[in-house]
């Protein structure tokens, strides 16, 4: 019976060691493996340019009192931020990349805050037909809410971001994309993959 002992207990903590890593795991391990799950669903429908299932799929992740806020301070709700990234990676020919990062992430209670880079290249087509590659990179700190249902998105804000269209920065609003005859092509400059802004776009990770 003695010689079997070292053994008998080794299978026992074998057998336990999957347990005993899931009891381990710490409040911002598990809120980090949860917010890399939504992040990749996030680009998978944007990247599909899956606009009315991204509105369903962010209404189920955000809080109602959810803002988007940009680097020049101007405020969004979900709805805004749904409509403008729709305006903004619509007209695209193709979504080459959606890609969202969680950088750093961090539980307090029932708050947690995250920051994520983003990185999204897409091909549009201006008035005269003549394609542009984009190329939006960025920043952006979130911030959530535990509830009842799990962790809700309450606050995502730029910190910064650039553009480059065809490998050159950009500055303001880069093309105005190839719309039907007779209806008026429009300027958009993303950021974080989504959203759009006077002065200042967003082309969105988030989720």
């Amino acid at each position: 019976m003695l010689k079997r002992t070292p053994a008998l207990l080794l299978a026992a903590l074998l057998a336990l060691s999957p347990l005993a890593a899931r009891a381990a795991e710490s409040p911002t391990a598990a809120f980090r493996k949860d917010l890399n799950a939504k992040h990749a669903r996030y680009a998978q429908l944007l990247k599909a340019k899956n606009f009315e299932g991204l509105h369903r799929y962010m209404r189920g992740i955000t809080t109602p009192d959810f803002r988007l806020v940009t680097a020049n301070g101007n405020t969004h709700t979900l709805d805004e931020w749904i409509a403008s990234s729709k305006a903004a990676f619509a007209p695209a020919r193709r979504v080459d990349r959606a890609q969202l990062i969680t950088q750093t992430a961090l539980v307090k209670g029932n708050t947690a805050t995250a920051r994520t880079y983003g990185n999204f290249r897409f091909v549009l087509v201006d008035e005269h037909g003549k394609p542009h590659h984009m190329d939006v990179r960025g920043v952006y700190q979130e911030t959530h809410v535990k509830t009842p249902s799990g962790w809700k998105l309450k606050r995502v804000k730029d910190l910064w971001e650039t553009i480059r269209m065809d490998g050159k920065p950009v500055p303001a609003s880069p093309v105005k994309a190839k719309t039907a005859p007779g209806k008026r092509p429009s300027a958009h400059r993303p950021s974080r993959g989504t959203h759009t802004d006077k002065g200042h776009g967003k082309a969105h990770s988030r989720h």
